[in-house]
């Protein structure tokens, strides 16, 4: 069976490469436990018989076969082990240069494709079977006679179960990924200045629970860190936070803008216009922070230090209109205009950086905005 062109292609593919992507977790896992079983000396040991010897250098795989929790442990880890496995090919299926293999597996029966992915399967879990192997014959040895057959067929189940899912993987037709709450707005208006924000939804959830984790914590820690939480130079550092903390979306909703809407600038739309609509979009990216902030402090306190923020977003955004579009020039810049502006809140000049941010960056969209495409990497 080995030596059916299929069962090589995928276990050179798959197994093969497995174990090059996650050689050193296996060398690690596997070398603490042989370094425990095989190397590791009891104190005065002198004192035991040789038979006793070899039980005490085979204590750790007795207990696996003894203790029902011990065992289960051992199920979890051969599960993680087996989904990492998945996880591992549907990623390979994916890739552009493996897409031959749905066009190749098809070809052949089903019976033949599962017996390839059940091959493919027992050498990527050959670890495992090793290990049932090694439980089954001390098991014998030593009276666990139930204990080894249940952890081998346990693996057996495992290395069907994984070549049943690569089938279906394989054999499926591809699946439209469908999004509650985008189903539930299909039919509604989009405005312009909210694609980017459908496009989160879509494709960016965990980046923005991640923006605002970070963004409502440094909120939430001005309270506790600050005795006086409306000291505005306290207040505008936090803010400074915040701000940078979006600063990944920025870049984002940046390259969404270039990428799917660079035919806008054929459209009559003034450049004006298409700064508001910024403003918009940053303003509704703000608005859980704008909440808490008026939920927390004073009104006029709470609309300044939103005002800052909105205004730091917008001058990291336009700023992508003057420099290259590349992660690295961005980071350059985002670090000398935040060292900029924490001076400046030092010295208790928020409210002029406040009142500037939303002139300067829109002079940047205005004057070259036409001109960013040269730029863009």
């Amino acid at each position: 069976m080995t030596r059916l062109p299929l069962t090589r292609t995928l276990i050179k593919l798959f197994a093969t490469g497995f174990y090059r992507v996650h050689a050193g977790f296996l060398a690690l896992l596997f070398g603490t436990v042989a370094c425990y079983c095989v190397f590791i000396i009891p104190l005065n040991e002198t004192h035991l018989e040789p038979a006793q010897r070899i039980t005490e250098r085979l204590i750790f795989t007795l207990s696996l076969l003894s203790s029902p929790g011990m065992m289960m442990v051992v199920f979890i880890v051969w599960f993680i082990y087996a989904y990492k496995s998945w996880q591992y090919v549907r990623q390979q299926l994916q890739l552009e240069s493996n897409l031959f293999i749905f066009y190749s597996v098809r070809s052949f029966p089903r019976l033949k494709q599962f017996q390839s992915w059940v091959l493919t399967q027992s050498v990527i879990l050959l670890p495992a079977l090793v290990y049932a192997l090694i439980t089954l014959i001390v098991g014998v040895i030593f009276g666990y006679h139930l204990a080894p057959f249940i952890v081998l067929g346990y693996i057996v189940l495992l290395i069907l179960l994984s070549a049943a899912i690569y089938m279906r993987l394989v054999n499926q037709l591809a699946e439209v990924k469908s999004n509650f709450i985008l189903y539930i707005i299909r039919n509604r208006a989009k405005p312009l200045f909210t694609l980017f924000l459908y496009h989160v939804i879509d494709q960016q959830k965990l980046t923005y629970l991640l923006t605002k984790g970070f963004a409502l914590l440094s909120i939430f820690s001005l309270s506790y860190f600050f005795s006086d939480a409306t000291d505005l130079r306290a207040a505008g550092i936090v803010m400074l936070l915040v701000s940078l903390a979006h600063a990944v979306l920025v870049f984002q909703e940046f390259r969404f803008q270039q990428k799917y809407l660079s035919f806008i600038r054929n459209f009559p739309i003034s450049r004006i216009r298409l700064y508001i609509y910024l403003v918009l979009l940053y303003a509704l990216l703000l608005l859980p922070e704008g909440i808490i902030l008026v939920a927390s402090l004073p009104l006029s306190t709470a609309l300044l230090l939103f005002f800052f923020a909105l205004g730091m977003t917008m001058l990291f955004r336009c700023t992508l209109l003057v420099i290259p579009t590349t992660m690295r020039s961005y980071l350059w810049c985002l670090t000398v205009i935040t060292v900029m502006v924490f001076v400046a809140i030092l010295f208790r000049k928020m409210e002029l950086v406040a009142l500037l941010n939303l002139p300067i960056s829109c002079l940047i969209l205005y004057k070259r905005y036409y001109r960013a495409a040269s730029l863009i990497c």
